[in-house]
């Protein structure tokens, strides 16, 4: 239902009285206000609103209002009167609302752990304003209270005996309604992490554990987990509440009306907006200056319905690129950009799904004459989402990269196509070639990824050029951007069939764009194409092979050779350029006699006779001598001060001709002479939320094989596991990792995705071998004892290549290794997964760990 609430005429009359005269009101003429008001009264009131409860900002609604385009009226008067000082509100509520009155002490399913709470608070009951949530355990049992003190701006949380102070930029005016957002996450050592935010506004974030909380407070009630949530009797601003799903750690549940603090200057603002809402589904967000007041600058509105794009306190409208046009059926990433140009203008860009919108610089030129007042020359500091806003679901910001950082800052002269030799989709959407060099690192393009493939990406030039090197900015800056190692940069000249090799990309560990931007020279190699390539075969390498890049950008070298390529054909036909004699035969130029024969340059034969000087065969020795013990040091040593070659030591690396060593990255461990910083790996295995894995065979008599949960059975609980040979593409192979904790210690629980024994775990528990190894089995979970199901995943780097030692734990068999040394008795290419500690049996313990 939608409605709007209509100041009364005369108070509307007499705030605007108080402010008429002030540059960023556009009514100066009294009549012309009180005309144009009227005109709107009238017009709401005979579409059924009711003036009978008119009074102030509020006022009653007994009808529905479907029009809307009357919506559209109410909010851009709105607008008008905001700029005066005043507002006349227009709220909206959708039909299928999901929110839930709160019933006190009545606890109802909620699972907080994967998803958010959302409550509407009301600030206006006066003294002791309470929000307080009451937590429950599977069966029931009480946890503890989280309590928000709207009174003193405090924050309590019980069974711990833990307060706080609210932060400032989130307390608001006790006069209205508040949307406070919850998020409990355990965190990796098990304990819950509490993070509330109003109104948008970062309000608390505190980890419930024994060492934050007070010892007299402490119950360990917290290390339950929470299945059931109640409002308290004592919580008297509860109003409603609903759940909301969690998404990444970074967005944000959208809350209308309310500014918030946005630096968008700096941070692009990215939207996940449903279009499923039908006719008139609107993406709006309003800016505002950083005056104490907040002063109201404009609004970018993307109508979803239509694909066009409006600014407000401009009057532009425009269609927005037909290649972002959706599916209204599905959701949709917005990103907004909004940078200043050298003259101070707004420059807003948009994309949808990474395929861009449109751009549009907001200045007086380019506004509208009757819709620019000049407000857009303010600077952003807050923003808001309107009530008029229907489609906005969540919000986040990505940080702007400095122009030093970003692409722009690169030759930026484009090739003339680019191309690659497969296409993935993405949320439905190509991940073209021409993604990457868009000059946009909001946008990626992408190869399908697989083993034993080769991939390419090529970019073609109009002519033959030189280029000192290639800029590539990967796309993920996470592990996947191994799948990239030793990726193969060529220039090729078309015309003679030639191809160069400028280098190879190694991979970095490193989680920000700097580290995952890679610049590799071509020292001037010349040609009208520049090919990437990379193949990754099953067993050399620990992730399949694939390009994804953010940007790829050259830098041409100031060769000679561009000077002759680059010669209009007229000035290379021009017979004075070409056959002057004047400039070819000047014998004065090549014939001075009395340059080429002076006999005091030519013929001192004291200066090169010299015994002392050329014959001394002692020096000469001494000399090749030098040369030798200067030879680069290998890549994984560097050379000391006594000019020695010396391995670096654990934790470092070096490359070729090294005089130190570099520190790995923080959290990341190399072995004894470590050859590149891709030989630092992390301390600890890093699982991937929701990702599946390939557990595969490393060394030994089954390497290769791969583990799978499609057993012998052992009973209805639990089955057998063992590794075979095979392609890896069976499902019974795939399997989840997930870090957790027992008793404060880390440990991975590793589950079957798929089959007959999908969500059952590794375990080792009674059944044992002859020889008194562990039986490895996949059993249901959960079960009697948690500690049967814990493994230590160990990292061991092997000539270049990362490798596992899967270990037990915690409980039966603690400290053994899983291994394979047992064969099937009517199968050769079935060995039994056990684990051991016996020394003969522990040579061949490797496994690899592969993303699928």
């Amino acid at each position: 239902m939608k409605r709007c609430l209509i100041l009364s005429v005369t108070l509307t009359l007499l705030l605007f009285t108080s402010v008429l005269g002030h540059d960023r009101c556009r009514f100066e003429d009294k009549t012309l206000l009180h005309e144009k008001f009227s005109r709107f009264k009238t017009d709401c009131l005979n579409k059924g609103f009711q003036e009978s409860t008119l009074v102030g900002c509020s006022s009653t609604v007994e009808k529905v209002m479907k029009k809307e385009n009357l919506l559209k009226r109410c909010r851009n008067f709105n607008k008008y009167l905001g700029r005066c000082g005043v507002s006349c509100e227009v709220e909206e509520q959708r039909a299928n609302t999901d929110w839930r009155e709160v019933q006190h002490n009545s606890p109802t399913n909620f699972d907080m752990e994967h998803e958010a709470l959302q409550v509407i608070a009301n600030g206006t009951n006066g003294y002791n304003d309470t929000i307080e949530l009451s937590f429950y355990g599977k069966s029931g049992n009480y946890i503890g209270d989280v309590i928000i003190r709207l009174d003193n701006w405090r924050y309590e949380i019980d069974a711990c005996g833990h307060q706080g102070d609210l932060q400032e930029d989130s307390r608001q005016d006790m006069e209205s309604d508040q949307i406070w957002s919850f998020k409990m996450q355990r965190d990796d050592d098990g304990d819950h992490r509490l993070r509330a935010h109003c109104n948008g506004n970062l309000a608390m974030d505190f980890t419930i554990s024994q060492g934050n909380c007070m010892g007299w407070g402490w119950t360990g009630s917290w290390d339950d987990d929470i299945h059931k949530l109640g409002f308290a009797d004592t919580d008297t601003a509860s109003d409603f509440f609903r759940h909301r799903p969690h998404l990444d750690t970074d967005w944000n549940t959208v809350t209308r009306q309310f500014p918030f603090k946005f630096d968008i200057e700096h941070n692009a603002l990215q939207i996940l907006a449903n279009g499923t809402n039908g006719y008139n589904s609107t993406i709006e967000v309003s800016f505002y200056d950083n005056s104490q007041s907040s002063n109201y600058i404009g609004d970018v509105i993307v109508h979803l319905d239509t694909w066009k794009y409006e600014i407000d306190a401009c009057g532009h409208q425009g269609e927005m690129s037909k290649e972002s046009h959706q599916n209204m059926e599905s959701d949709q990433i917005w990103s907004f950009k909004i940078t200043r140009n050298e003259n101070g203008d707004h420059m807003v860009r948009a994309h949808c799904n990474q395929k861009f919108a449109w751009n549009f610089t907001i200045s007086e030129d380019n506004c509208m004459e009757w819709g620019w007042n000049g407000s857009w020359n303010k600077n952003i500091s807050r923003i808001a989402f309107p009530l008029t806003d229907t489609a906005s679901d969540f919000y986040r910001h990505r940080p702007h990269k400095d122009s030093e950082d970003s692409m722009s800052a690169v030759d930026t002269r484009m090739p003339l196509s680019a191309h690659q030799s497969s296409t993935r989709l993405i949320r439905d959407q190509p991940q073209s070639a021409d993604l990457a060099i868009d000059d946009d690192l909001a946008t990626s393009s992408h190869t399908i990824c697989a083993w034993n493939t080769d991939h390419w990406y090529m970019m073609k030039f109009k002519s033959v050029r030189c280029f000192s090197e290639v800029i590539i900015v990967n796309s993920y800056l996470d592990y996947n951007a191994f799948r990239m190692q030793d990726l193969g940069v060529f220039v090729q000249d078309s015309h003679k069939e030639t191809s160069m090799k400028c280098g190879s990309l190694k991979a970095r560990d490193d989680s920000t764009i700097e580290g995952q931007t890679y610049r590799i020279s071509c020292d001037g190699l010349c040609g009208d194409e520049v090919v990437l390539k990379v193949r990754h075969d099953r067993g050399d390498y620990s992730y399949m092979g694939c390009i994804h890049m953010a940007e790829v950008r050259v830098e041409f070298a100031g060769h000679p050779y561009l000077n002759v390529m680059e010669v209009d054909e007229k000035d290379m036909d021009n017979e004075d350029d070409m056959n002057k004699k004047d400039n070819m035969d000047d014998v004065d130029d090549m014939d001075d006699e009395d340059d080429m024969d002076e006999e005091d340059d030519m013929d001192d034969f004291d200066d090169m006779d010299d015994e002392d000087d050329m014959d001394d065969f002692d020096d000469m020795d001494d000399f090749d001598d030098m040369a030798v013990d200067q030879e680069d040091c290998e890549a994984g040593s560097y050379r000391t001060e006594a000019g020695e070659c010396e391995e670096c030591p654990e934790d470092t690396w070096s490359d070729v001709g090294a005089t130190s060593c570099n520190q790995c990255p923080d959290g990341k461990v190399s072995q004894t002479g470590s050859a590149s910083e891709g030989h630092c790996y992390d301390e600890m295995f890093m699982p991937v939320s929701d990702a599946e894995y390939k557990i595969q065979k490393a060394d030994g008599p089954a390497s290769g094989w791969y583990l799978t949960s499609d057993s012998e059975r052992r009973n209805k609980n639990s089955g057998y596991v063992h590794v075979h040979p095979s392609s890896g593409d069976d499902k019974e192979e795939l399997w989840g990792i997930e870090k957790t904790t027992y008793r404060k210690e880390v440990c991975y629980k590793i589950k079957s995705l798929h089959g007959a024994h999908e969500g059952r775990l590794l375990v080792v528990h009674g059944t044992a071998t002859d020889a008194g190894d562990g039986r490895v089995l996949i059993h249901k979970t959960p079960f009697n004892r948690d500690d049967d199901e814990c493994w230590m995943l160990e990292p061991v780097m092997k000539e270049g290549e990362l490798f596992h030692r899967l270990m037990k734990a915690t409980g039966r068999h603690q400290g053994k290794f899983m291994v394979t040394i047992n064969e099937h008795d009517s199968d050769k290419e079935w060995m039994w997964a056990d684990v051991t500690d016996r020394d003969d049996d522990l040579e061949h313990r490797l496994w690899r760990i592969i993303v699928n």
